[in-house]
């Protein structure tokens, strides 16, 4: 499901931003820290489809969203991430039994 921007604002943006058209997606509205099982989703409801050229500037997953048929997208990828690679890198950090368990099937999507 594509959507528009989210309704929320829970955070204001940076004066040097505010003029500007800024469109978020729904993880704005979300009160969790852990939301990187939700990045690709998140990347992929923007509606780019009136665009003809969509440029991305990110090391995970911006490099996913959704364009037209059609429509050129330039990816800036600055570094791979790390995380999605390096099984690890999550080694030292508390997650829980279902955490853990769902981890390989995350990172495996994230490298895809």
């Amino acid at each position: 499901m594509r959507t528009s921007t989210p309704r929320c604002t829970t955070r204001a943006w940076p004066p040097a931003i505010r003029p500007e058209r800024v469109y978020a997606s729904f993880l704005i509205c979300l009160p969790v820290p852990r939301l990187l099982p939700l990045m690709n989703t998140a990347f992929e409801s923007f509606d780019l489809d009136g665009y003809d050229l969509v440029l991305s500037s990110n090391h995970a997953c911006a490099k996913n969203v959704i364009t037209a048929p059609g429509t050129l997208h330039v990816c800036y990828c600055h570094t791979p991430m790390r995380y999605a690679w390096d099984p690890g890198f999550f080694g030292d950090e508390r997650l829980g039994g279902v955490e853990r368990a769902l981890l390989p099937f995350l990172l495996s999507r994230l490298r895809r």
